[in-house]
């Protein structure tokens, strides 16, 4: 273990570090920001339809699936085909289709924990 030298204490060195009075004490009782988020989620008619959005898309995902992947590999070969065209901007268009499919994978595979509170809510 490393030696803890104590050092004198004087009026001067406790002056210079007296804690601000405006500042709190303990910063895990300072008050936080409410997040826009937080209260969005909280609104009753946004989880209404996100609900059925999620409905949806989980009650379709095999044939949904299938046609987003066959769109996602049409987008990928014109891409390919119109890369260096201008004005054309295929390979954003493939990186936007791409981009559904992972989100559309990612609320399917994780629709129910976005539905499912913890009893008690959600306390920290």
């Amino acid at each position: 273990m490393g030696r803890i030298f104590e050092f004198p204490k004087s009026d001067r060195v406790q002056e210079r570090v007296a804690p601000s009075p405006s500042a709190p004490e303990d910063p895990a009782l300072a008050p936080r920001p409410v997040s826009p988020w937080r209260t969005l989620c909280r609104n009753p008619l946004f989880l209404l339809v996100y609900g059925v959005f999620v409905m949806v898309v989980v009650m379709t995902w095999p044939l949904l699936r299938w046609v987003v992947t066959v769109d996602l590999m049409f987008q990928l070969v014109r891409a390919m085909v119109l890369w260096d065209t201008p004005g054309v901007h295929a390979g954003f268009t493939c990186f936007v289709h791409f981009a559904v499919v992972i989100l559309l994978a990612v609320i399917v595979f994780a629709a129910p924990a976005h539905m499912v509170e913890p009893p008690g809510g959600n306390q920290r």
